[in-house]
């Protein structure tokens, strides 16, 4: 849905109560699988669609759970954390031959 359909839908459901403006619009923002990683669908927000022009392909990954995260209850086990580890490694090293085969490709 268009953000000003969105926003036409919140003046007609508040009908001049109250004072009702959006200050911020995050769009809706599919992200890029990342080979041999799983992915899910959820609904939660991320600054990523403001980053990403200027830092590439974003992929959103970590540990812990989404459904506590960045709130006083965020936890994440050492199990999670050194899996993370690992995970973010072997990432980095598929990025790079990636990059190191599109290089030579394009020489």
């Amino acid at each position: 849905m268009r953000p000003e359909r969105r926003s036409c839908f919140l003046v007609e459901a508040v009908a001049g109560r109250v004072e009702a403006r959006e200050v911020l619009y995050t769009p809706v923002f599919h992200f890029s699988a990342f080979n041999g990683l799983p992915t899910s669908v959820v609904a939660f927000t991320t600054d990523v669609p403001t980053l990403y022009e200027t830092w590439g392909t974003p992929f959103l990954i970590g540990p812990g759970s989404i459904h506590v995260a960045h709130t006083a209850e965020e936890r994440i086990a050492k199990r999670e954390l050194r899996e993370a580890v690992a995970i973010y490694a072997g990432m980095v090293k598929q990025l790079l031959a990636s990059h190191a085969e599109t290089s030579e490709n394009s020489q």
